[in-house]
């Protein structure tokens, strides 16, 4: 950075390094404007030194070259001689290594620019790379001023990239930029367990509602890289979303182990470099509860709900989706069974009786098991087996009374592992006491004398519980039949004679009352009167309140009904706690509604100022924020939102976002942010320990040196050991400006006398961030005012553009051009008008009048 008729001297010092003394002798430049001066010395001691200066001085600006020359009995040195014209230095790493990368998936690496000089400087990269590509490609740096170029690579196929692309220096030359990077093939791939192909199809088969089945498989990892995978159900395919890659909450992820059909365990993970991981899909379908109501004829063999889903295996650094379809049958348990209601009849103590009851299997597709209970006095045999299809089982039931009495018990037949169950009534009753049977025993016994005596019943034998019989109203009382005299036994227990008739009266008469008011009313009702003036009666008789008259069909009237007393509920209300103990949740997925976190609106435009510290302390923290966390506590984290949207964002701006994440759990939890995005680096905190009911709130910072439209996923783990993600979109544009006005005509008015005519424009800054801008002028008639300056986010400046004419200027044009730092050029075009000015003198004669001499 030289200047022209300027003398620049340049100490040089020369020392003897050897250990014998020596002579020097120099060559001095061979052009002009370098001068060495020295003074002619002998010998020179070792350790000793001499001095020269170097002298430049030239009388134009470019770049010299030249160089002078150091030499002793055995030593030449030639030393470079530069001087460099004012101008730019533009600075820069010329090798960008992307080492293995994917096949389809697009890399990115910077390379910063830096304008070390006294002057700016323009930058042209030349790009003829199909799978490379460059932003920006061309750019002027200020001095000292710094650009950073996003290099991408996107190979669309395995194989070894070396690509030189040209970098021009606008007046100082070309220089290279080195790309190079290998391309592979790297895929994850899933194979069930026990197999060695790919598979795309799991198929649970068939099952019964509530039941579940497991079939495992392991994801494959084939290649050198490092990938994290993530496993996400869908109803169909169409619902697939081509631009995130496993962004779920924890209270999804709990949602998901709980309450879907299909699982999967674990969900999401991470694959080193040629490893493989096991992954358990799992298939419950959810058990079908029996409508309450009246019975309807309903055939459940044919009740058949099928299920089909696809599992998406997504990986972000491969850019893969594995579809893997999932299919399931789902039937409901059908059994008959030939008696429902046994009744053994008389059978004497120390006997037994048997009953031989069928279950029948109706399901062709399914087998099922089945168990039934044992009770007091009554057993089967086989009490537990599994039918096949369609298959039919005898069971032996028994009544062995131990004691005198009469016996009524259920036994209940449990299906499918207890998730369902059919009663069976059982009655007997022991009148007389039976002679006891011998124990039989000894080693001349064969299997044949351990075997029960059965005691059949015939279907004739079976005895029957009587049927209730009607009352009749008009037959005779249980007091009148009986003598309700008073004796010594039932004079405390029972009324006298005139005691009783007293109540038969007392009901009689108010059931005459009742009887005589619904006549009223009836009449009434008939009449059209409202019941003030109705006279009329109807017959008592006429009126059947017993329904004795109604055809005997079985049934007691009202025998079914509960008392008319009206009682209130009885309420059981749960201890009240400010924050609700895991203990008093229930872990049923049917009441897992309870666990779910309370309803929280995650605004990322409101930061949250509390933060809470980064790693726990005590040792009840350390134990909560190390345990591993089950469904029902899962749901109950409330995270988001699931994609940070910034919008469009200056290049160089700084943009803060709120993820926050709320805690309903009554234990504390450790979550923490892993933040690989060079954009997000400055996001804080990192960590934070969030208490039981507490709401934590992570600030996420954006920030780019480059045009880019960003989308990635930070992740962050729970406890460390639940890990989930969420989506960081933003769109980066170079700074924008906008004007008021493209083209301003300048006019002198008639009564304008200035020299000047001024004009004003408005700049608007519509973006997120201050903008920077400075006026440029090619000519002296126009200026602007101010020069330079600041515009907020959000707000406009006004201009003055001021147009002084050139004296015999009669139109005046030019291009004033606002440049805008880190963003595009805006140009204003300015048109002076000057009108043609005439002077002529009023008065053709000048009286000076009476002057001294």
């Amino acid at each position: 950075n030289v200047e022209a008729n300027v003398t620049y001297v340049l100490p040089i010092i020369i020392r003897n390094a050897s250990n014998d003394m020596r002579r020097l002798r120099f060559i001095k430049p061979k052009t002009n404007v370098f001068q060495l001066k020295y003074d002619i010395v002998g010998l020179i001691a070792p350790g000793l030194s001499i001095s020269a200066e170097l002298i430049f001085l030239c009388d134009s600006l470019k770049d010299y070259h030249d160089s002078f020359t150091v030499m002793t009995e055995d030593y030449k040195a030639v030393i470079p001689i530069d001087a460099y014209a004012p101008g730019s230095d533009i600075q820069f790493d010329p090798v960008v290594k992307f080492g293995v990368v994917n096949v389809g998936r697009a890399f990115s690496k910077h390379v910063e620019f830096t304008n070390k000089g006294t002057r700016e400087g323009t930058v042209r990269i030349s790009n003829d790379v199909l799978d490379v590509d460059c932003q920006p490609r061309a750019f002027t740096l200020p001095p000292n001023g710094f650009q950073t170029v996003r290099v991408e690579y996107k190979a669309r196929e395995p194989g070894q990239l070396r690509a030189i692309l040209p970098v021009e220096i606008v007046d100082k030359g070309i220089e290279h930029l080195d790309i190079s990077g290998t391309a592979m093939d790297q895929v994850l791939d899933f194979v069930l367990t026990g197999t060695s192909a790919r598979a795309s199809r799991i198929d649970f088969g068939s099952l019964y509602h509530g039941q579940q089945r497991e079939v495992s498989g392991v994801i494959v990892n084939n290649g050198p890289k490092a990938c994290s995978f993530n496993i996400r159900f869908l109803a169909n395919s169409d619902e697939e979303s081509d631009d995130t890659f496993g962004i779920a909450t924890p209270a999804d992820a709990g949602k998901q182990q709980t309450q879907q059909v299909m699982s999967a365990a674990p969900f999401s993970g991470m694959l080193q470099p040629y490893s493989e991981i096991k992954v358990l899909f799992k298939c419950r379908v959810p058990k079908q509860e029996d409508q309450r109501g009246w019975k309807k004829n309903f055939d459940p063999t044919k009740f058949v709900s099928e299920h089909q889903f696809v599992a998406l295996i997504e990986s972000e650094e491969l850019n893969q989706k594995l579809h893997v379809e999932l299919s399931a049958k789902a039937y409901k348990p059908a059994i008959d069974l030939s008696g429902s209601a046994l009744n053994f009849g008389d059978c004497a103590v120390n006997d037994r009786r048997d009953i031989v009851v069928t279950i029948s299997n109706l399901h062709e597709p399914l087998s099922i098991d089945y168990s039934i209970n044992k009770v007091a006095h009554f057993y089967c045999n086989p009490a537990a087996a599994t039918l096949q299809p369609l298959q039919k089982q005898d069971v032996v039931f028994t009544f062995e009374p131990k004691q005198l009495g009469k016996f009524h018990n259920t036994m209940t037949v449990s299906l499918c592992n207890g998730l369902y169950s059919q009663s069976i009534q059982v009655t007997g009753f022991a009148s007389a006491e039976g002679p006891k049977r011998k124990r039989v025993g000894g080693p001349d016994k064969t299997v044949a004398d351990f075997r029960p005596t059965h005691h059949f019943l015939r279907a004739d034998e079976m005895e029957k519980p009587p049927a209730r019989r009607r009352k009749d109203r008009n037959e005779t009382q249980w007091w009148e039949e009986r003598d309700m005299s008073l004796t010594q036994e039932t004079s405390a227990y029972a009324l006298t004679m005139e005691a009783s008739h007293m109540v038969k009266a007392h009901k009689d008469k108010y059931n005459s009352f009742i009887q005589e008011m619904r006549a009223t009313r009836l009449a009434n009702s008939a009449n059209g009167s409202n019941g003030k003036s109705g006279k009329h009666k109807l017959n008592l008789k006429d009126i059947d309140i017993f329904y004795k008259e109604d055809p005997d069909i079985g049934l007691d009237p009202a025998s079914g009904l509960e008392s008319p007393k009206l009682e209130l509920p009885r309420q059981v209300d749960p201890l009240w706690l400010a924050k609700p103990s895991d203990d008093l949740v229930s872990s049923d997925s049917s009441k897992i509604d309870s666990a779910r976190p309370r309803a929280v609106v995650h605004d990322e435009i409101r930061l949250v100022r509390k933060k809470f510290k980064a790693h726990p302390t005590t040792q009840a923290e350390l134990r909560e924020c190390s345990q591993s966390l089950d469904a029902s506590q899962l749901m109950r984290i409330s995270a988001g939102p699931k994609v940070l949207n910034f919008g469009q964002l200056f290049v160089k701006s700084v943009a803060v976002r709120n993820f926050s994440l709320v805690n309903d759990l009554n234990q504390n939890i450790l979550v923490t942010l892993s933040m690989d995005a060079d954009e997000l680096h400055k996001s804080t905190p990192l960590s934070q320990v969030i208490p039981p009911g507490a709401l934590a709130g992570f600030d996420i910072t954006f920030s780019s040196k480059t045009l880019q439209n960003f989308r990635k996923t930070v992740s962050y783990c729970i406890n460390g050991v639940h890990n989930f993600k969420f989506l960081v979109a933003a769109v980066v544009v170079p700074v924008f400006l906008s004007l008021s006005r493209t083209e301003i005509p300048f006019h002198f008015t008639d009564d304008n006398l200035e020299r000047t005519v001024t004009e004003q424009v408005t700049v608007t800054n519509a973006g997120n961030a201050p903008a920077r801008f400075r006026w440029r002028t090619v000519g002296s008639s126009f200026t602007a005012d101010p020069e330079s300056d600041v515009i907020p986010a959000g707000k406009s400046a006004t201009v003055n553009i001021t147009f002084a004419p050139a004296n015999g200027t009669v139109k005046s044009e030019e291009i004033l051009t606002l440049k805008v730092e880190d963003g595009e050029d805006r140009s204003v075009r300015c048109v002076g008008h000057v009108p043609e000015t005439k002077c002529a003198f009023i008065e053709r004669k000048l009286d000076l009048g009476v002057v001294a001499v």
